[in-house]
């Protein structure tokens, strides 16, 4: 035996030092395999109650609880085919401990015909989570767990199912959360991990996703991530696409990512990290650390925001011109820190947002947005003119030329228009996920 590996037994045998159970075998060597995410979301702090008051898992008196007695079961898409893989969940944004009494992985069953919002789990596919050996966690505020590597077979852009317990709930109104899901979720009371079904007649569905905040796996030194930052644009596209299906410009830029004749791209997957109703300067700097800089096997990025930021001034000079300063300030903050980690970032131009003359929004959006705008009109050009010309991006996608009515330039095509003409449709996302530029990530490729 090699006297080094001697001595390291001898050590294990003199302290005590023991394995609780039956590990999991991953290689150490750093050269082979490392954690990329393979999913990701990004949660700002949710009141669930207000969203589903009626349900009896949210006791108000003596204090607020959340999902007491109630399983979680949600479905994620996942970029890479992988076979060991762990899953993170997130405690931020609360004000307390959180309990899981019990959490378990599984590929879903079909419902309705789709994988994607399932209650049902494929049984024999299901395996129990445990942290540091044990199948509950108490998570602090403010934090987040990986739980212990599992094996489940993993398919390229596939889908998982994830359930969790909480026997006794979580305390106060707050939970992590990300509204907008691509795909519907589910609960209902009692300890439902392996169960093969939900009982839909009795389980609640809702379009959230709570407390998982990103899913990784172990894989080959080469395969990376790309963080697509941004709003509602990005994270779930328009309201009028299906739920439980993936039509965003990410997804698009996902399949053409994997499906690429240049093998070193078939080697990089999208992870969405954008937020419905997010500005740059706001969420963008508090977040971007967390939801990119952190993040296993993250290599690029891509930042797509600033529109809620206009939006949100109001339409004087003065306003706006305080908009084009934050926004400026904001991202030119954000490729900083990128460069700082060593990661390319790929900026894209603000998409238009004006409607027609005479425009009314169907319902439920309701009301009208303005067709004529030229003070905000003004501050997209200007940033678009920055992003351009003079910010310190590695590579630019411009969205703006991809989707704009070359006779209007103000507003987005009328195929891309959607509902609100802010939100472009599904062929609007199409054409915005193939104006993405694949040699940008040859150009900046990290060499292993």
């Amino acid at each position: 035996m090699n006297p080094l590996a001697l001595i390291q037994n001898v050590l294990v045998w003199i302290l005590g030092l023991h394995v609780l159970s039956t590990p999991v075998m991953y290689s150490t060597n750093p050269v082979s395999k490392r954690w990329v995410d393979i999913w990701e979301t990004a949660y700002w702090g949710h009141t669930p109650h207000l969203n589903f008051p009626e349900h009896k898992a949210f006791p108000r008196n003596p204090t607020p609880r959340l999902f007491v007695n109630t399983t979680i079961r949600q479905t994620f898409r996942t970029s890479f085919a992988s076979e060991l893989i762990r899953v993170r969940i997130s405690n931020e944004w609360s004000s307390e401990e959180l309990s899981v009494s019990g959490a378990s992985v599984a590929l879903p069953a079909k419902y309705h015909d789709h994988f994607p919002g399932s209650p049902a789990i494929n049984p024999n596919s299901s395996v129990r989570l445990t942290f540091a050996g044990s199948e509950s966690v108490d998570i602090p505020k403010g934090a987040s767990i990986l739980s212990d590597p599992v094996n489940l077979d993993l398919e390229e852009l596939g889908d998982i199912s994830v359930s969790l317990y909480f026997a006794e709930g979580a305390a106060g109104d707050w939970a992590p959360g990300h509204e907008g899901a691509k795909s519907m979720s589910w609960m209902d009371f009692g300890n439902l991990l392996d169960v093969p079904s939900f009982d839909v007649s009795s389980a609640t569905e809702f379009r959230r996703w709570y407390y998982v905040s990103s899913i990784e796996a172990y894989l080959p030194n080469e395969h990376r991530a790309v963080v697509c930052f941004g709003d509602s644009i990005t994270d779930q596209g328009q309201g009028e696409l299906p739920i439980n299906e993936y039509h965003g410009w990410t997804d698009r830029l996902a399949q053409r990512l994997l499906s690429s004749s240049t093998e070193s791209l078939r080697t990089i997957g999208m992870i969405n990290a954008g937020i419905s109703g997010d500005t740059v300067y706001g969420g963008g700097i508090l977040r971007f650390d967390r939801d990119v800089i952190s993040r296993p096997g993250v290599e690029y990025v891509v930042l797509l925001m600033g529109i809620n930021d206009i939006q949100y001034h109001a339409n004087t000079t003065e306003a706006q011109d305080q908009a084009y300063t934050r926004i400026r300030l904001a991202h030119s903050q954000l490729i900083d820190r990128a460069h700082e980690a060593g990661i390319p970032i790929f900026g894209a131009t603000i998409t238009p947002f004006l409607t027609p003359p005479n425009y009314t929004l169907p319902p439920p959006l309701h009301g009208a947005r303005p067709s004529d705008d030229p003070v905000r009109e003004a501050t997209r050009q200007k940033i678009n003119h920055w992003i351009r010309t003079e910010a310190d991006y590695d590579f630019v996608f411009d969205f703006d030329a991809a989707t704009r009515d070359p006779q209007h330039p103000q507003r987005l095509q009328t195929a891309f228009g959607g509902l609100d003409y802010l939100h472009p449709s599904a062929a609007g996302l199409l054409a915005m996920g193939n104006a993405v530029d694949l040699d940008a990530f040859e150009k900046f490729r990290r060499i292993r």
